[in-house]
């Protein structure tokens, strides 16, 4: 068995390159989630926050603007139903009230055919 400086070299030439590039790697990770909360952090002190209406680059054609139901006369349910259905299409109404067609009745009556 040889002791000295070359005596590990021919086994684990590559493990000091690998344990380099992870470090790399995470660091790198571990900063850019730190940049992104206080990012976030220091936007939320903005005072109309950038998240809060339609009105932004980033947001798509399915983004609701919550503000539109200020005097809450709608229940969850109906606000749940009115932001599933695509194409305008607002299932809102008795019909998810009534408890003899049940939970899987009102999911699946408003299903297009293609869906399915």
């Amino acid at each position: 068995m040889k002791l000295g400086r070359r005596a590990l070299k021919r086994d684990s030439a590559g493990v000091g390159m690998a344990s380099v590039a992870i470090s790399f790697i995470m660091c790198t990770y571990y900063n850019l989630v730190i940049t992104w909360a206080l990012y976030y952090l220091f936007s939320s002190f903005q005072a109309p926050l950038p998240w809060q209406t339609c009105n932004n680059t980033w947001n798509t054609p399915n983004c609701t603007d919550h503000a539109t139901n200020s005097s809450y006369s709608s229940t969850a349910s109906q606000e749940f139903f009115k932001c599933v259905y695509p194409c305008g299409e607002t299932r809102t109404g008795s019909q998810y009230q009534k408890k003899e067609h049940g939970y899987k009745h009102a999911l699946y009556s408003g299903l297009n055919s293609n869906l399915i």
